[in-house]
């Protein structure tokens, strides 16, 4: 028979929750501070990965996010001016992006969707995803001109971006949360299909459908692969959280140990191998760092 949970777990999980909603407003004050700043200099942000996704949920404040990503495609270069001229401290470690934290919230301001540099396949993500983006019509957060994705650059980022979490060994089971409620929204399955077959999605996504089952109750645990298994067994393992202020070095050498841990998912279940995927990212830190779409 199942068990209820104890009272104890109860109050700890209603405890997280109101946290989470408090988290959840102060983000999103912070996005409608950004927004107002770029606004008035006709900069126009796109919101991407936690609250595109949180609004699916039946109460989206309840999705856990610890930060704020945007992505800007025109004038990114101007939207950080006026970050800096407004005192904000910004980290320029990584290419894709630049990071700060305004009102005690981090915030991603994405140049790229995708970590694109160096990787011909993401290339292919990478446009079809701003594709999506200049399609009409296009909507807004409530009060805001803040863009909000369409349903398939939602489902299509969010599988880009799980894949990755999953070879570094980081997926999780909000992972497989977001991806139970985002298969019930209104996407264009045969399309949302094909593209996952160009862009060799497919395996991983076969492998997240089947989680989400497990999760869900359509489909018991005994009956998965010893692969799919493994990967089940995994989301539910303690995971080390990495700070967010760690040198750029110290992050880079966690992230080559991460993914020589979990060389063989690549192979099963990604786009590329594991040397070919780590060798591109060297040759093109080093002697290709130019972006070109």
């Amino acid at each position: 028979a199942n068990q209820r949970p104890t009272l104890e777990m109860l109050m700890l999980w209603y405890g997280h929750t109101e946290q989470q909603s408090l988290q959840y407003e102060r983000t999103w004050d912070v996005a409608c501070k950004l927004d107002r700043l770029w606004a008035a200099e006709n900069i126009h942000a796109t919101i991407i990965k936690g609250r595109s996704i949180a609004q699916y949920y039946p109460v989206p404040s309840h999705r856990y996010s610890c930060d704020l990503d945007v992505f800007i495609e025109h004038d990114w270069e101007r939207a950080c001016e006026l970050l800096e001229k407004k005192g904000v401290r910004l980290v320029h470690e990584v290419y894709k992006e630049v990071e700060f934290t305004l009102d005690g919230v981090y915030v991603e301001c994405h140049r790229y969707i995708t970590p694109v540099r160096g990787n011909k396949h993401l290339h292919k993500v990478e446009r079809y995803l701003r594709a999506l983006l200049r399609c009409e019509p296009k909507t807004c957060f409530e009060g805001t001109s803040l863009a909000c994705p369409p349903m398939m650059f939602n489902a299509i980022l969010f599988v880009e971006h799980a894949l990755g979490d999953f070879q570094q060994g980081k997926l999780l089971l909000k992972h497989i949360v977001d991806w139970v409620v985002l298969r019930k929204q209104d996407v264009d399955c045969e399309t949302f299909n094909l593209r996952c077959g160009e862009f060799r999605f497919d395996r991983f996504v076969a492998l997240i459908n089947t989680l989400a089952d497990v999760v869900e109750g359509k489909k018991e645990y005994e009956t998965l692969s010893p692969s799919y298994r493994k990967a089940f067994d995994e989301i539910f393992q303690e995971q080390i959280v990495p700070s967010k202020h760690q040198s750029w070095f110290r992050k880079r050498v966690n992230l080559f140990f991460d993914i020589l841990k979990n060389g063989n998912k690549f192979s099963r279940y990604g786009y590329t191998s594991m040397p070919t995927f780590l060798f591109n990212s060297v040759w093109t830190h080093f002697f290709d760092k130019e972006v070109k779409l």
